[in-house]
């Protein structure tokens, strides 16, 4: 009996091993309940996002997406570069999290990653991955924009260098992307360059100043940082007048602009060399000009005459030289330059003076200095005086009729006739002015030419 029922197995085998019909193993897909796969490819998650690329300032607030569908119970893990964040698997009780990372800034929002206040060193890949097999995963960059900061290379706010000498003037920035840097100097409208170096070769002392390196690279507002240049040079002293007008007990006061680095020592001297007297005169000093400046309260005869500004460091000195008069001012003509008369001229002219002027003298001559001197006029002048005084000194104004018949004595084979008229300020100024007379085919009219001349 016993071997009946085994030969019954072994045919059963048999016709199963043979794909018969009925069998668990038959292979026909119409009868074969074993064919159907575990998890079939519609069933799988999927990731409904691309890949993206991301630009966020310094500080500000993230969402990285990973959205999906059907999860199920497939576990969900999001990375930085490497590192786990956490990881998400939804069960039937709820879902399961375990935040790998204890960085309080970083939650999820889903299946969607959050970073609460975006820091430097959160610039990365992102990669939200799926434990199918093969993984399903999606990767997003960071790019974190930190604005600029900017600040002169060893903190080194000022240099000094020598006349003729090389500068290198650098600045040290930070930022993401890595800022442009360009350098300005002030009182220059032109960018001298670009980059963190700026270097200056033969230093002179124009190149004098404050410069500014600008770094920026739009995530915030530009920054800036200044170096003060210093090139060291002997003083340049000018004088602010040559010649400065005054009169007994009226104030007056002497300057000169020294240009000069380091910072010099400045002192007034008389003609003869001796200093000025400190108790009497005040000596000052303007720092937003460099203007030094000699004060008069009340001027003394004695104070008429020459001083020296002298100016000096320890790369050399320099000086100037102004003149403290008290006469009066130079002669101003204003009469026309062209005359509307055959045979006379009404020259006019006005002078300011501290002093009363007690007289005028006029003089002419027919040609340059080399070939003829100045004669005294010798017509009677018909002269109008207008004086006014505007409570510091007195204002003339001076009308005269010149060139009577009489004066002009016309070479008739000439057509050009030049006057030089010298007008002499009793006992003071010395003005000089030139007329020229041209003969014309129906009148002798006078055209004149006015020179102001210095003395």
């Amino acid at each position: 009996m016993w071997m009946l029922s085994l030969c019954l197995v072994w045919i059963y085998g048999m016709r199963s091993s043979l794909g018969q019909v009925g069998s668990p193993w038959h292979t026909g897909a119409e009868n074969d309940y074993y064919y159907e796969q575990l998890h079939p490819d519609d069933d799988l998650p999927v990731i409904t996002t691309d890949e993206q690329q991301f630009a966020i300032n310094l500080g500000e607030l993230l969402v990285i997406p990973c959205p999906v569908h059907n999860l199920g119970d497939f576990t969900l893990v999001w990375r930085r570069g490497n590192q786990i964040l956490w990881v998400l698997q939804d069960r039937g009780e709820g879902p399961f999290i375990q935040a790998v990372s204890r960085d309080p800034r970083i939650n999820r929002n889903g299946t969607s990653l959050i970073i609460n206040g975006v820091l430097p060193d959160d610039e990365s890949i992102y990669t939200c991955e799926i434990s199918t097999s093969p993984p399903r995963s999606v990767s997003h960059t960071l790019k974190v924009k930190v604005p600029p900061t900017v600040y002169p290379a060893n903190n080194r706010t000022t240099m000094m260098i020598k006349m003729g000498g090389t500068a290198y003037l650098r600045c040290v920035v930070t930022g993401n992307p890595m800022p442009k840097v360009t350098w300005t100097k002030e009182g220059l409208a032109q960018p001298l360059g670009e980059g963190v170096n700026l270097t200056l070769t033969n230093a002179r002392a124009e190149d004098n100043g404050i410069y500014t390196c600008t770094a920026d690279n739009g995530a915030g507002d530009p920054v800036h940082a200044s170096i003060n240049l210093q090139v060291m040079h002997p003083p340049e002293v000018m004088a602010d007048k040559i010649e400065v007008y005054s009169g007994v007990s009226y104030d007056a006061t002497l300057a000169c602009f020294v240009n000069a680095t380091p910072r010099p020592q400045v002192k007034w001297y008389r003609e003869n060399g001796s200093p000025v007297d400190p108790l009497r005169l005040k000596v000052a000093y303007d720092t937003r000009n460099k203007k030094h400046s000699l004060q008069f309260d009340r001027v003394q005869k004695g104070d008429f005459g020459y001083y020296t500004c002298n100016a000096s460091n320890f790369m050399g000195n320099s000086s100037a030289l102004v003149r403290l008069t008290g006469r009066p001012k130079p002669v101003r003509f204003s009469s026309p330059k062209l005359g509307d008369k055959d045979t006379r001229y009404t020259l006019v002219w006005e002078v300011e003076s501290y002093s009363p002027v007690l007289a005028y003298n006029i003089a002419y001559r027919n040609g340059p200095p080399h070939i003829s001197t100045f004669r005294n006029h010798k017509c009677d002048v018909t002269c109008s005086v207008v004086c006014a005084h505007n409570g510091q000194y007195f204002a003339y104004k001076v009308r005269c009729l010149l060139f009577q018949k009489a004066f002009l004595q016309v070479n008739s084979r000439s057509l050009h006739y030049k006057y030089c008229i010298r007008v002499s300020v009793f006992k003071n100024m010395i003005m000089e002015t030139t007329t020229e007379r041209k003969k014309k085919t129906a009148a002798n009219n006078i055209s004149i030419k006015l020179f102001e001349i210095m003395p």
